[in-house]
């Protein structure tokens, strides 16, 4: 925990004539109060100067322990009766209080031990039995024992709700972060989702302008298909949306693996014929790496409708003892290589990555393009 600023900034002129004039007061009024208080020269003499002090309490605290027993024991020494003033003990509690606040436990217990030679000065001149000034001494010490234990109570209570804050100020920094980092993520589903859909649009509305002039009934299928793809788009599109702007949401639930026979059926009314084949056993996976796994499949599916004209197409599920590999090949003869690339295959990289996974993409030799990606299973 910081210095508190108060020790690190001196008192002004006018907070400091302010205290003395404040000292002055209660100086005589303890004086006018206590008919018991003799010689009053010697009470104001020494005990001006500890009230006057307790201004600079939080910047020295130990001086203003030293100055309030110093004056406790001069008091006593010039024969003013220890029992009747009350100004001297008013200082040495606020002052035990003080260093106990301000300062570390080490530092702190100096303060008690600072007092000691003016309470046994003062317990020397009080007049009676040993037993009277055994009473008086123990008095004060359980008086000022005990401010000093509440100071030390206040400060470690203050130092665990300053802990506390910056805990929470830290833990906020962190869930901006993450909400910066899932708003980043809801912003690329968008562009996945948006890319698909806009493809297959674009592609069945083609197949219904070259059908159209010479079979108007042949191209209602694919307007059809074109009109139920946009309103998925715009479905998904006002879900996603929605999320950007409104923090209290939570992402739905996204598609997976378990939806892969309704992109293929999808894919296949938009044109692009495809075999879906599993291999081993499957396996229930992390939500992070079936998203990843269906959204590498349908971006690789999309590129395959996009860009490789008549070809067909074969998704490739192999579950394996520690990851899944996911494989897309197709045998088209339209564009390839890095005509197949853009932000889909760079999104696509990095799904796999962030999973922990390796990605290769590229045209195959005997024609065509595969993308392959292997995902260990569990991550996430």
């Amino acid at each position: 925990m910081q210095p508190d600023l108060a020790r690190r900034q001196p008192p002004s002129r006018a907070d400091v004539a302010v205290a003395v004039a404040a000292a002055l007061v209660a100086v005589v009024v303890d004086l006018m109060l206590n008919s018991g208080v003799r010689p009053r020269w010697a009470a104001a003499v020494t005990e001006l100067p500890a009230v006057i002090m307790l201004i600079w309490r939080r910047r020295y605290p130990l001086t203003t322990v030293a100055v309030a027993a110093a004056s406790t024991g001069l008091e006593a020494s010039l024969g003013v009766p220890v029992d009747q003033p009350v100004a001297p003990l008013i200082c040495l509690v606020v002052s035990l209080y003080t260093v106990a606040v301000e300062m570390p436990v080490r530092r702190a217990l100096l303060g008690p031990l600072v007092v000691v030679p003016g309470l046994a000065i003062a317990t020397w001149h009080i007049s009676g039995a040993s037993t009277v000034k055994l009473g008086n001494l123990l008095f004060v010490m359980v008086i000022g024992g005990g401010a000093w234990t509440a100071g030390r109570l206040v400060r470690v209570r203050t130092h665990a709700a300053v802990d506390q804050a910056r805990r929470a100020d830290r833990l906020a920094a962190e869930n901006a972060v993450a909400i910066a980092e899932e708003r980043g993520r809801i912003a690329r589903e968008l562009h996945d989702v948006v890319g698909h859909c806009v493809s297959v649009m674009v592609v069945q509305a083609g197949a219904a302008q070259a059908v159209l002039s010479h079979d108007a009934q042949r191209a209602l299928e694919p307007l059809e298909a074109v009109q139920a793809t946009g309103r998925q788009a715009l479905a998904e599109m006002s879900r996603l949306v929605g999320l950007l702007r409104d923090d209290e949401h939570r992402l739905a639930p996204q598609p997976g693996l378990a939806d892969l026979d309704a992109l293929v059926e999808q894919m296949r009314d938009a044109g692009l014929p495809v075999i879906l084949c599993v291999e081993g056993q499957p396996r229930t996976l992390s939500p992070i790496v079936d998203l990843s796994a269906y959204r590498i499949v349908q971006e690789a599916l999309t590129n395959a409708l996009k860009h490789a004209g008549g070809a067909r197409a074969e998704v490739c599920l192999r579950y394996g003892t520690s990851d899944l590999e996911v494989a897309v090949r197709d045998d088209g003869e339209g564009e390839s290589g890095g005509h197949r690339g853009g932000h889909g295959l760079v999104g696509m990289r990095e799904r796999v990555h962030v999973v922990g996974g390796d990605l290769h993409a590229g045209p195959r030799p005997d024609g065509g393009f595969a993308v392959v990606a292997r995902i260990p299973i569990g991550v996430g």
